[in-house]
């Protein structure tokens, strides 16, 4: 342990534990191994704990003292035995907050009961769900991801549950599906909002049973491991809408754990975008300066982010691209993007700019191609009937259940405030 006095500076004298903040992250980013502060107890293992004098890592050594660690370069929530599986950087007081719950879950003995992750997209809701799992003690067990919305509508039972050879068109083996893949392990369904009712029954069986049948068998399975789900929708909105089942979601709500947005991060974004400069100059031996320009700063501390970290990430890596020397320019790289949008444009009917809007609401770019022409028929016929649910899925030729389907899966209670 270094202790290194710096003379005439007085960490209390700092005028709020911002600066006291970024005065530690300073450190950090600069390659300093360690923090000195009080050294008290904190149960969280391996985060940067902010507050009155308190900005240091501690971890508990075997007598549950608080013993400072080294934080390398990044300041985060580290996920698996010593960041194993990566990091989840943040030292804003809400991310404090969401880590303290997330070591609640880590650290509970009860490893079996369902987590929800709830948060809008680019918050890190698949980062979170590897922490639940890495660091508790299924983390030597299979940890399974499955994002709903890419999976095929009529497939999505026999993926999850696994199918009997020969129990429907295809069927042309057994398949164990992805419940017995994270057998004493993880499961996360992310996008559960997606999930159809049909599918959605079988799901609440296995949380409240454990067990679950394979399609085309009659031989009951048991599920040992753990589920968590994510979500960026209202689930109690579609709960109201009757697009989920009531009875599972409060099931699934024993458990919440809510991922703030960026913009509500205070501070955080400096130290996401040296993290990302400083990933990058590891991955590819690269020595690009990890601290934004003052005019970087400035952008960071305005922007809403609405993309959150994985917007930010995007934009990072595009300022790296177009870098002079080492200085990466993310305010420039932002104005970059604007103005390609802006060049690209041309006069667009009310229409078109209703479907450029819910495009970019729904995952558009994940659909395959005969998906993305229903898409595109449906949500131009919902236009032209002014949201009317019932002409709309007379025109198209499809019934009213189908509709509310998509409507679930595409995220269609937010077109209405679109049209």
């Amino acid at each position: 342990m270094l202790d290194i006095p710096i003379e005439g500076f007085n960490m209390e004298n700092l005028p709020a534990r911002k600066h006291r903040r970024e005065f530690t992250a300073y450190f950090i980013q600069g390659g300093v191994p360690y923090v000195n502060g009080t050294g008290d107890k904190y149960p969280a293992e391996g985060y940067l704990r902010g507050g009155e004098n308190k900005d240091l890592l501690t971890t508990p050594d075997a007598g549950g003292n608080g013993v400072e660690q080294p934080m390398g370069n990044g300041a985060g929530y580290p996920i698996g035995k010593g960041g194993e599986y990566g990091l989840i950087v943040g030292a804003s007081a809400v991310m404090r907050e969401t880590f303290q719950m997330l070591e609640k879950i880590t650290r509970n003995p009860d490893q079996d009961t369902v987590i929800l992750i709830e948060g809008e997209s680019g918050t890190g809701k698949e980062l979170f769900a590897k922490a639940v799992h890495f660091n508790s003690v299924r983390g030597t067990a299979p940890f399974v991801p499955v994002n709903i919305t890419n999976v095929q509508e009529e497939l999505v039972e026999s993926q999850l549950f696994g199918h009997r050879r020969g129990s429907f068109t295809g069927a042309v083996e057994n398949g164990n599906g992805f419940f017995k893949a994270a057998e004493n392990g993880t499961l996360f369904l992310d996008e559960i909002g997606a999930l159809g009712k049909t599918v959605q029954a079988k799901l609440l069986r296995v949380l409240q049973e454990r067990t679950y049948y394979r399609v085309g068998e009659t031989a009951q399975q048991i599920f040992q491991g753990r589920v968590v789900v994510a979500t960026k929708e209202n689930l109690e909105l579609l709960v109201r809408e009757r697009a989920f089942r009531e009875d599972l979601f409060y099931r699934l709500h024993i458990i919440p754990l809510k991922l703030p947005p960026l913009r509500e991060r205070e501070g955080d974004c400096h130290l996401l975008f040296s993290h990302f400069v400083e990933e990058y100059n590891k991955k590819y031996r690269t020595d690009f300066d990890v601290h934004p320009t003052p005019s970087g700063e400035q952008f960071m501390g305005q922007y809403p982010f609405p993309g959150n970290v994985r917007e930010l990430e995007n934009l990072v890596r595009r300022a790296i691209f177009a870098a002079e020397e080492r200085v990466v320019r993310i305010e420039e790289a932002y104005s970059q993007v604007q103005q390609a949008k802006i060049g690209n444009q041309e006069p667009v009917t009310k229409k078109e700019a209703f479907l450029g809007k819910v495009r970019e609401s729904s995952m558009y770019e994940r659909f395959l191609l005969l998906e993305r022409a229903e898409f595109d028929v449906i949500a131009g016929t919902y236009f032209d009937t002014g949201g009317n649910y019932k002409q709309c899925a007379r025109i198209v030729g499809v019934s009213r259940r189908t509709l509310y389907y998509r409507k679930e899966k595409w995220g269609m209670e937010a077109w209405d405030s679109l049209l």
